[in-house]
């Protein structure tokens, strides 16, 4: 179960907070011995002119798995800006930083993870009156770690508005 709030500190400043499986249940037997880790977030974005600015806090932590549990202990920080060129076509970038990347099946992630230690990415968005399309480039930090080198990414996501 995923809850947030996003207070609206002044027109150009918002606050959020979500926490994601903080009552772990399911509603099907067979699932029942099968947990999944916590999640609280704190965020933040201020808009100045064409520009908006974001950062944030996660901090993923508990017991997950089945029969045989494992523990997590990981807390990301996040920033982001966004530029908005035109009415119709904005830029983006963004980093991501493990403070702490523990799991007891794993140990340090951190230890491990590929120069350059974070995962960074490059975004285009276009906005149109019906659909918005988003387009990104990003470090992929779950391949590099496994392949030991950086990989990269792509993304796309195309929204239709009702």
């Amino acid at each position: 179960m995923t809850n947030y709030t996003i207070y609206r500190v002044s027109d150009s400043t918002r606050l959020g907070v979500m926490f994601k499986n903080i009552v772990g249940f399911s509603f099907k037997d067979e699932y029942s011995g099968f947990t999944v880790p916590k999640y609280a977030t704190l965020a933040m974005s201020h808009t100045i002119g064409p520009t908006t600015l974001t950062l944030d806090s996660e901090y993923i932590f508990g017991r997950f798995g089945g029969y045989e549990k494992q523990s997590a202990d990981i807390w990301f920080l996040r920033g982001g800006i966004e530029h908005r060129l035109t009415r119709h076509i904005c830029l983006r970038a963004g980093l991501v930083y493990p403070v702490v990347a523990e799991t007891s099946a794993s140990g340090n992630l951190k230890e491990d993870i590929p120069w350059p230690g974070t995962g960074a990415s490059l975004g285009l968005g276009l906005v149109l009156e019906r659909f918005n399309i988003d387009l990104a480039l990003y470090g992929d930090p779950g391949r590099s770690y496994v392949a030991q080198t950086l990989i990269l990414g792509a993304t796309g996501t195309l929204i239709y508005k009702f």
